[in-house]
């Protein structure tokens, strides 16, 4: 909604000749679009097209602070040597900032410190962050009003608390988080990640380490599905993990991390994390666990654990193959499969949450025995017929309505046999040895549940396979969502194809209305045509509404053709005349 109310400010300020206007409402949008989580890949594409309108409306500031975050999406994506130095073909420091200081531009020179204050802090280049907000602090003026003081407060604590005098970074840090608890009771959905991320720091520095677990935790859980967020104080949290000898637990959250950057399109800062922790790249080590929480803290165990690790490739292989559909339809086969083959169930049901959350089963899979081989063999509910209630099935509906409450992973085995399974009825009758329930959650909200049974073997969900299941699943509610969103632009995209021409997007190159993006335009020499029926009025009066309607329609109808044997096409109809476009020549027309 956001974003849709930037573009119509933007095209607000161009319909109107306010150039200013427009100009900073392409930079809001970029702003937006970097700060929002959103794919860097589509961010970049899309900033590429709001820097060319900016450009042509030779706006000097907005132009210079689209540019800064234009450049800084660039560096998240290209791996550098200095990836906190903005010197690219975009946006030069060196050429640029000497214009800046000429004009005394305290809002261009604060943006572009806090911006490479930020790009510092996800390199981990601590001296160079402080150096940074020292540098953009002078300027703090030209960013009241906007997010990036409240930014900078937070970096700026994470660089301290980074540095080598404890004192000075915790005094800086408790100040600092002064500003930031006024503003969380404002805005908690925006700030209170950032203060716990903060006080879960300021408890590192002073050694108290269960606090710290404690706030780590609580950070994430309230970050949510923000990507970039939840990719540094996944990381951050890792590190104090791994700062307490707790091994496993910071492997299993650099290894979220990790697919988290990836997710969020800043291949070059993934690409350094795996440089400098490359058993990430190998195996997701089991953790003692109860839940799915990856911050559990480490057990050690007697005997080899290559038995219960995971090869991280053939998660990503598995992520990838999810987030790779769009179809709806065909992303819950493929999602059934790989669930169904990855856990080593032999059933299972993928149900999908209404917008009051009522589940439905849009889903079932299961493995067959075959003379060559076992094979998955997958059932999608289709379009004629409606998917099926939940409480009506014939699944554990107490069970999986129970998982859909709490928000989290449970299962059942034999050995280890869990209430809400056992006294289901529906369990009962069917009476697997395994189960297990994982939910689908993406932004705090319910998207659906997985249910995965094996009735040859008890214990078959190892605490590997279930943690394995809830990755999968956290992908696959972002890529459900993705889907649905697909399924709404294709109906959008067939209802806009009544109204406007496909010859239209033929010549902008494009294939579908949804593909056309601000700012996209081509110069071309056309021909209009402008007809309509001489004397209309009087004629309509001797006609009754229906001979009206059926004339005007008679004229159309024998016009539309001709206009198109000779190269053209509508561009609107207006009562009883046509507009027509010829890109051919006058001659057409």
């Amino acid at each position: 909604a956001q974003a849709r109310k930037l573009q119509e400010a933007y095209r607000l300020g161009l319909d109107t000749g306010d150039h200013e206007f427009a100009a900073h409402s392409a930079f809001m949008s970029s702003y937006y679009l970097f700060f929002s989580g959103r794919s860097l890949e589509e961010t970049e594409r899309e900033m590429a097209a709001f820097a060319r309108g900016i450009h042509r409306l030779k706006q000097a500031s907005p132009e210079f602070l689209q540019h800064i975050l234009y450049q800084a999406t660039r560096n998240f994506r290209t791996v550098l040597d200095r990836p906190w130095d903005l010197d690219g073909d975009i946006y030069n420091e060196g050429i640029e900032r000497p214009k800046h200081e000429a004009a005394n531009d305290k809002s261009v020179l604060f943006t572009l410190y806090v911006t490479r204050l930020l790009l510092a802090v996800y390199f981990r280049n601590f001296e160079k962050a402080r150096e940074l907000a020292g540098l953009a602090q002078p300027y703090m003026e030209g960013g009241l009003g906007t997010t990036y003081v409240p930014l900078f407060y937070f970096l700026d604590s994470v660089a301290w608390l980074q540095g080598p005098n404890r004192l000075q970074g915790l005094r800086r840090a408790r100040k600092n988080q002064r500003k930031l608890r006024k503003w969380k009771k404002g805005s908690p959905r925006y700030f209170s990640p950032k203060y716990l991320l903060i006080q879960a720091e300021i408890a590192r520095v002073q050694k108290s380490e269960v606090q710290a677990a404690q706030y780590y935790e609580q950070a994430l859980e309230e970050i949510g599905g923000h990507v970039p967020m939840q990719a540094l104080a996944s990381e951050m949290a890792a590190r104090f993990y791994l700062g307490s000898g707790q091994r496993r637990a910071a492997e299993g959250l650099l290894t979220i991390a990790r697919a988290a950057y990836e997710r969020w399109g800043a291949e070059s800062k993934a690409k350094a994390l795996l440089k400098e922790f490359p058993t990430i790249r190998g195996a997701i080590r089991t953790q003692s666990v109860t839940s799915t929480s990856a911050t559990t803290v480490d057990t050690s165990s007697s005997g080899s654990d290559t038995g219960s690790q995971l090869d991280l490739d053939s998660v990503l292989k598995a992520s990838r193959a999810i987030s790779g559909e769009i179809v709806l339809s065909r992303l819950l086969e493929r999602l059934m499969e790989i669930l169904i083959e990855s856990a080593g169930a032999t059933r299972g049901a993928l149900l999908l949450a209404s917008d009051d959350e009522q589940l439905f089963v849009h889903a079932r899979g299961s493995v067959e025995k075959r003379s060559e081989g076992e094979s998955t063999r997958t059932s999608i509910e289709d379009s004629d017929n409606a998917p099926e209630p939940l409480v009506q099935s014939n699944l554990p509906a107490q069970a999986i309505q129970y998982c859909a409450r709490i928000r989290e992973t449970i299962s059942f085995d034999e050995k280890n046999r869990s209430d809400p399974f056992q006294s289901d009825a529906n369990f009962q009758i069917r009476k697997p040895r395994s189960a297990m329930a994982a939910p689908l959650v993406d932004q705090g909200r319910l998207r659906g549940i997985v249910y995965l049974e094996n009735d040859l073997a008890a214990g078959a969900f190892t605490p590997d396979r279930v943690e394995l299941v809830a990755m999968l699943a956290s992908q696959a509610a972002v890529s459900i969502d993705n889907a649905r969103l697909y399924q709404n632009l294709e109906v959008i995209n067939h209802s806009y194809s009544r109204f406007v021409p496909h010859e239209f997007l033929r010549l902008l190159e494009k294939d579908s209305i949804v593909d056309v993006h601000l700012g996209d335009q081509v110069q071309r020499e056309m021909s209009v045509l402008f007809m309509d029926i001489r004397s209309f009025t009087t004629l309509s009066e001797t006609m009754t509404p229906q001979e009206n309607f059926n004339f005007v329609n008679g004229f159309l109808g024998r016009m539309e053709p001709s206009i198109r044997q000779h190269k053209g096409f509508i561009d609107k109809y207006i009562g009883d005349a046509i507009m027509a476009l010829f890109p051919g020549g006058a001659d057409d027309a």
